[in-house]
């Protein structure tokens, strides 16, 4: 009986991988740990961004992704850009006029500007005031210490969301712990490079705080020797420095949730074109 019920799960596990390919558990996970767990548990992932109420991946009318905090822990990632570059048929692009300024999903990259896959955070939409959103700021200082997971649907959800859901929709869901806690997270590198992120979590019976800051500078790669379109020869540099924090507050029945971002970098306009003093 045993091995029929090993044998069972075995195929259930194959069958849901072949019907919901874009499924992420989350977890690396070998065979023989999916196996021995209950038939509920592999199917009954939850997520959100689907119909915009929790329901099981297995149930969620789309192709979904769900990239939980141990897995962004487990690979390093240090950006919101380095988790997104990881997923398949998706990455961050730009150009001189806003680089890693927007995400890319199944080949779509109309314009500079970040307008079709819509960008949530705890299920309410993150709209920039251009059409849509100039989010370098997001890829480079988003905060992923905060991240508690992050839902991703390919496809297009403008029926549901309206707006900037053409070809997909990220929800990014930040952590609310069970305790309250205090996090520090700092990294340095090549270039001058400084990411520092601090963490607080309060929880008591009435109310529930988390929020986190993301500080980053880089010095960049300095290219030398460089000729704009009007002839001038300088050099390209490509340090940034900036900031992103969230505040999410949980008291009863009401929520709040705030970002707060910014990025500065050399610009070099639609045409490249050297800076000013």
């Amino acid at each position: 009986m045993l091995a029929l019920q090993r044998c069972l799960k075995s195929h259930v596990l194959n069958l849901a991988t072949l019907i919901f390919p874009g499924i992420a558990f989350g977890t690396q996970l070998s065979m023989d740990d999916l196996v021995s767990m209950d038939l509920e548990s592999l199917l009954n992932v939850e997520v959100s961004v689907a119909s915009k109420r929790d329901q099981k991946v297995s149930e969620a009318p789309g192709t979904i992704v769900v990239i939980d905090k141990k897995e962004i822990r487990r690979y390093g990632a240090q950006t919101l850009r380095d988790i997104l570059n990881r997923q398949a048929n998706l990455q961050i692009i730009g150009s001189n006029l806003y680089p890693e300024n927007r995400i890319t999903m199944r080949g779509v990259m109309q314009t500079h500007i970040d307008n079709n896959v819509l960008i949530m955070l705890n299920g309410r939409p993150m709209l920039g005031p251009i059409a849509g959103g100039i989010n370098l700021d997001l890829y480079r200082a988003f905060p992923v210490a905060s991240i508690e997971r992050i839902e991703l649907i390919r496809g297009p959800g403008s029926t549901l969301y309206g707006t900037n859901a053409f070809s997909g929709v990220l929800n990014i869901v930040t952590q609310l712990s069970e305790e309250s806690k205090i996090s520090i997270d700092s990294m340095a590198g090549s270039d001058n490079y400084s990411s520092n992120q601090v963490g607080l979590v309060l929880k008591d019976k009435i109310v529930e705080v988390s929020s986190f800051i993301n500080l980053i500078d880089v010095d960049g790669d300095a290219i030398s020797g460089i000729t704009d379109e009007q002839g001038t020869i300088d050099d390209y540099n490509l340090g940034y420095d900036g900031y992103s924090g969230t505040l999410q507050m949980s008291l009863g029945n009401l929520s709040l949730n705030i970002l707060r971002s910014s990025t500065t970098h050399e610009h070099h306009r639609s045409e490249f074109l050297m800076p000013t003093d």
